[in-house]
């Protein structure tokens, strides 16, 4: 199987991009353990963290229990790139953990060789001018504007608040990529997958689970019907 490259990036901080892959990274294995057959070959998922916080390392190494994919560390790395590629042929699926900011060219390369990009954003103003920044970045880097490529998912979010749908609204016009339906709020939970290195798929004993799970696979589902142009892309309410 061709393995699959995403990577989530925006330029600004603090918009959840490790929490949503790690925990994207969690989805693909539980959706391949609930489909799993016997004789099935080994499903292989890596989580490749380009950011110099390392927080997806630092999250990974304070589990308790074996996450069900591998975590490894490219900061810094000047053939990130490259590296990429390589060590996505032994996978069969890839996310990418991008840092802030485009200093050091880290998310230019990990958008380079990636098939998806996933840009989460929260309802803010500051949100939507680091958003329209990575907008700009596309046609540098493919040349052409791919709807197809990329899609645009509001984490961290109440649906209920003025500025979601103000936020929303511009995006809507000014964006070439699809706005998936699906939101995530804010959740406590998610905040302790973080401290506790697990996903929403592994933790035991929270009662929002179940709710952050369905979020993450329905994230997931929207990108892959974006990216496999199962649905015409669309930023339609």
């Amino acid at each position: 199987m061709a393995s699959m490259i995403f990577a989530v990036a925006n330029q600004k901080g603090g918009v959840g991009k490790t929490t949503l892959t790690l925990n994207l990274a969690g989805a693909v294995c539980d959706q391949y353990l609930r489909n799993k057959k016997d004789g099935d070959e080994e499903f292989r998922v890596l989580v490749i963290d380009a950011d110099p916080q390392n927080t997806s390392m630092r999250s990974a190494g304070v589990a308790k229990v074996e996450l069900p994919f591998s975590v490894i560390s490219l900061a810094g790395r000047v053939d990130m790139g490259r590296e990429i590629q390589k060590l996505a042929a032994g996978y069969d699926v890839v996310f990418i953990d991008c840092p802030p900011a485009k200093e050091g060219r880290a998310t230019e390369r990990a958008m380079r060789v990636a098939d998806f990009v996933l840009i989460p954003l929260d309802a803010s103003a500051a949100d939507l001018w680091s958003t329209a920044g990575m907008l700009e970045e596309f046609p540098n880097l493919a040349g052409e504007i791919d709807p197809n490529k990329a899609a645009i998912v509001f984490n961290k979010t109440n649906k209920r608040l003025k500025s979601f749908g103000t936020t929303k609204k511009v995006l809507t016009t000014a964006s070439p990529f699809r706005i998936l339906q699906t939101v995530i709020p804010q959740r406590e939970i998610y905040r302790t997958c973080m401290a506790t290195g697990t996903t929403v798929f592994t933790i035991k004993g929270e009662r929002r689970a179940r709710e952050a799970q369905e979020e993450i696979h329905a994230v997931l589902e929207e990108a892959l019907q974006v990216m496999h142009r199962l649905e015409e892309p669309s930023n339609a309410a």
